[in-house]
């Protein structure tokens, strides 16, 4: 959501989908703003999950994109959907989700 700037602010939400495996893994980036810039998960339109990006760029200058990991056993076979959230216009005021997988599997720690 950075293009041109911080400034631009909106919400992304995608459409239902059934919760039949047990984790969604995805990259995430951007501001470390709760509430302002994440990622939810709406069930039955109340957010049960939700994270930010960290804030944080590499030694290239590049945004750091974290795994991030939600156990969704508890909501196995209910309707859910994502919510890309953009509300803030000051410094890493903007979100960046990539390759949301729901998976049986957890990911695999990696050392650093």
């Amino acid at each position: 959501s950075f293009r041109p700037n911080d400034k631009t602010t909106g919400t992304l939400t995608s459409p239902p989908f059934t919760i039949d495996r047990k984790y969604l893994h995805f990259l995430i980036g951007g501001g470390p703003h709760n509430s302002k810039t994440c990622v939810n998960l709406l069930i039955d339109g109340k957010s049960v999950r939700t994270t930010t990006g960290c804030g944080k760029k590499n030694k290239e200058g590049l945004e750091i994109m974290n795994w991030e990991t939600w156990d969704l056993t508890e909501f196995q076979g209910k309707s859910a959907t994502l919510q890309v959230v953009d509300a803030h216009t000051g410094g890493w005021g903007h979100i960046q989700v990539d390759h949301p997988v729901l998976s049986d599997l957890p990911l695999e720690k990696k050392a650093p």
